[in-house]
C-alpha cells in the first residue's frame, strides 16, 4: 500500500508538471500569437499611410503641373517690355493675335449699307427677242 501511495503521488506530480507545461505553452502561443497580431496591425496602418501619402503626392504634382502650365499661359499674356502697346508688328509673332483670336467687323444693315437695286435688273427678267 506504501508503493501504491508513492507512485500515485510521482504520477500526480508528473500530471501536475505536465499540466503546468501545458498552460505555459498555451500562455507562450497566445503571447506569440498577440504579438503577431500587433505586427500585422502596424503593418496594415503603416501601408495605409503609404497609400494615402502616395495620393497625396500625386495629387501634387497634378497641382504644380497645373500651376506651370497657368504660369506659361500667364506670362505669354503679359509683355516682355513692361508698358508696351500690344500691336501687330511683323517679325514678331509672338505679339501678334492668331487668325481665330483677330477682331472680325460684323456687317450691319442699314439704307446706306443694304444692296442696291439696280435699276437693270428689273428689266432683266424681261427679254425682248
Amino acid at each position: 500500500m506504501v508503493v501504491e501511495f508513492s507512485e500515485r503521488r510521482k504520477l500526480t506530480a508528473e500530471e501536475q508538471q505536465v499540466e503546468e507545461m501545458q498552460d505555459q505553452q498555451q500562455e507562450t502561443e497566445l503571447t506569440f500569437n498577440h504579438k503577431i497580431a500587433v505586427q500585422e496591425r502596424n503593418a496594415l496602418a503603416n501601408w495605409m499611410k503609404a497609400r494615402y501619402w502616395e495620393t497625396r503626392m500625386m495629387q501634387q504634382s497634378r497641382e504644380n503641373a497645373y500651376l506651370k502650365y497657368r504660369l506659361r499661359m500667364m506670362e505669354g499674356e503679359m509683355m516682355p517690355g513692361g508698358s508696351m502697346r500690344r500691336e501687330q508688328m511683323p517679325g514678331r509673332p509672338e505679339l501678334q493675335k492668331p487668325v481665330w483670336q483677330a477682331p472680325r467687323p460684323v456687317p450691319r444693315m442699314n439704307s446706306r449699307t443694304s444692296p442696291q437695286r439696280d435699276p437693270l435688273m428689273a428689266t432683266a427678267n424681261h427679254f425682248v427677242i
